[in-house]
């Protein structure tokens, strides 16, 4: 749907179908996406959304069900394949979608695991191997935007207490990450260098901020729009290119982080955005991390899209190489 006021005044919206098979039936949820005609943000309305059920807190009992421990009977297929099991790790259609190509991933369903402590590094390395299965099934090819994504805690946003990762393979970038690859593109037109190798090559100079200089690249963010907020990239052109030796690096560095992170701030949000299926690609595999605490957000993040933090990034990259050293 497009709806013109003038050139540069215009209403825009369109619709899909994401079907997932569940009980042996298909369930349709129609998503819209719309333009924002002022910010040209993109934002998603997934109306079966209203009914998406939230534990918040819920203590499991023996005798209560949480679907992850049971993907099999209690998780839905998508159209297009079957659940997908590596080890102790599955990767499953979303019961409620985002986008078209929308999964959840279980590191370790076998345990009911609430902690990143509570898992192994081979239920990691699984579950990274499912995303690279998960993206080679998907029918389009233009679905090229990989986001690996994490709300760890009620407070951030998960839905069950069961550890798991959302996996979104987009036809298009998101908001953030759009406006980043811009940004990418047009400083390797200048400079024909990569924005965020010299964005880290400039914070190692400074040295305030700088965490971690391996296989990831890792600091604290200068501006963050989050508590604790963490920036960083993987050093590669994407993360299914790695040799096996350096992806197995990459997995134990990413673990390690995610134990720290966890020990120190609980609730988080994660993305990766892996490049692997962009072709001349600007831009290394990108990663983020930030604190989720209760009531976090208020009018100037909803409202102006301003953020306001308490922590500082300089001491949040001394406390967190600290006990990062220790695990």
């Amino acid at each position: 749907m497009e709806k013109i006021y003038n050139e540069d005044l215009k209403l825009i919206s369109r619709e899909y179908d994401v079907r997932t098979l569940f009980n042996n039936e298909f369930e349709r949820f129609i998503i819209e996406e719309r333009i924002d005609p002022i910010t040209n943000f993109k934002v998603r309305i997934n109306k079966s959304i209203k009914s998406k059920p939230r534990s918040y807190g819920r203590i499991y009992s023996k005798k209560s069900k949480c679907p992850f421990c049971n993907p099999e009977k209690e998780t839905p297929d998508f159209e297009f394949s079957k659940k997908i099991f590596i080890g102790d790790s599955v990767l499953f259609s979303n019961k409620y979608p985002y986008g078209k190509y929308h999964a959840v991933l279980v590191p370790n369903y076998k345990k009911h695991v609430k902690s990143f402590s509570q898992i192994s590094y081979l239920d990691l390395y699984n579950s990274f191997m499912l995303i690279k299965e998960f993206y080679e099934k998907i029918p389009e090819k233009d679905y090229k935007y990989i986001f690996i994504n994490l709300n760890k805690g009620f407070s951030a946003g998960a839905s069950q207490e069961h550890l798991h990762f959302q996996i979104l393979i987009e036809k298009e970038p998101t908001n953030y990450f759009r406006i980043y690859l811009d940004k990418s593109n047009k400083y390797f037109d200048k400079y024909k260098k990569f924005f965020i190798e010299d964005y880290f090559n400039f914070e190692k100079q400074l040295n305030e901020r700088i965490i971690l200089d391996g296989i990831i690249k890792l600091w604290s963010s200068f501006a963050p729009f989050r508590n604790n907020e963490l920036i960083g990239y993987i050093d590669t052109f994407g993360i299914f290119f790695l040799s096996q030796n350096k992806f197995e690096e990459f997995i134990k560095t990413l673990y390690k982080i995610l134990i720290t992170y966890e020990k120190l701030y609980e609730n988080f949000n994660l993305v990766i955005f892996d490049t692997t299926l962009l072709r001349e690609s600007r831009s290394y595999p990108i990663i983020k991390i930030s604190q989720r605490p209760l009531f976090d957000i208020g009018y100037m993040e909803i409202c102006h899209l301003e953020y306001v933090v308490s922590s500082i990034p300089e001491e949040t990259a001394k406390e967190f190489k600290e006990n990062l050293e220790r695990i």
